[in-house]
């Protein structure tokens, strides 16, 4: 079952979690995703009982470790990990995201695939202690690698490898319809999936008709189904077939968002939800 879930700093909506749930209600979205430094602002106790009064469900959360720089900032949001992790699991998340990053400027591709493995194995154990699941996010675009010194991982196959490599059974794949298309994959792939069970999270987009796709960068998307240029009824069918189970989540970069209420901003992309649902 697909769960449509809002994340509002995704949207450009930087407003904290007790104060646009109602919105996000009206809007008809079920699941909320939570930017923890934004969200977790009040006591534990207090956020869960909101989230039952609510009944909205708290589908997950952004990772809040930046594991790509130097070992001491990583040691840092290592630390602080437990806590948050704590937090999330008491009040319900299940689930998180992050992104990899497709180049490097001084790593060599061995390098950073052991650094990558060693950092997220790290993560993986606290979060596997409180029944969280991360989900690693390939990007696509070509403009993310053409400049680089060292390509990195950027494809199903890359990330497929990557999670083999790290062995644990918390981590899986953060799904999205822009990487997706730009990095090549197509209907056929989907059959790399015994079951929805290694899918951690799908973000849905659409890609602007004015841009060539070797000029896409990472923040030229649109909201799903507002241009018809992604495949997203193959992605979606894709997902349909593999029987994933959880969040969706419109993550279009779109800075028009932003300017709106909560209340329009939430209407507007719910809508453009289920267009594509």
């Amino acid at each position: 079952m697909f769960i449509k879930t809002v994340y509002p700093s995704a949207l450009g909506q930087k407003i904290p979690f007790s104060s646009c749930v109602d919105d996000a209600i009206a809007a008809g979205f079920s699941g909320f995703w939570f930017d923890p430094s934004l969200d977790f602002n009040i006591s534990r106790e207090e956020m869960l009982s909101l989230i039952q009064l609510k009944h909205i469900l708290p589908m997950g959360m952004e990772l809040p470790v930046e594991f790509r720089k130097d070992e001491e900032t990583f040691s840092r949001d290592l630390k602080r990990l437990e806590n948050i992790a704590a937090y999330a699991s008491f009040i319900g998340i299940r689930r998180t995201v992050t992104w990899i990053v497709p180049s490097h400027d001084i790593l060599p591709f061995q390098d950073n695939f052991h650094l990558h493995v060693e950092r997220l194995r790290a993560i993986l154990d606290v979060l596997d202690r409180y029944s969280i699941r991360l989900g690693l996010e390939f990007q696509g675009p070509k403009s993310l690698r053409k400049e680089k010194r060292y390509w990195f991982v950027h494809t199903l196959d890359g990330i497929m490898s990557l999670i083999a490599a790290i062995d644990r059974r918390n981590c899986g794949i953060l799904m999205d319809s822009w990487h997706w298309e730009l990095s090549g994959a197509e209907n056929f792939d989907f059959n790399q999936f015994s079951n929805g069970s290694l899918v951690v999270c799908v973000h849905v987009n659409d890609a602007p008709l004015d841009i060539r796709e070797e000029d896409f960068d990472d923040l030229s998307r649109c909201l799903p189904g507002s241009t018809g240029r992604l495949g997203l009824g193959d992605f979606i069918a894709g997902l349909r077939g593999i029987g994933y189970s959880g969040p969706v989540i419109a993550e279009p970069f779109d800075s028009s968002l932003g300017s709106l209420s909560t209340a329009e901003a939430f209407k507007k992309v719910s809508l453009s939800i289920d267009k594509v649902l």
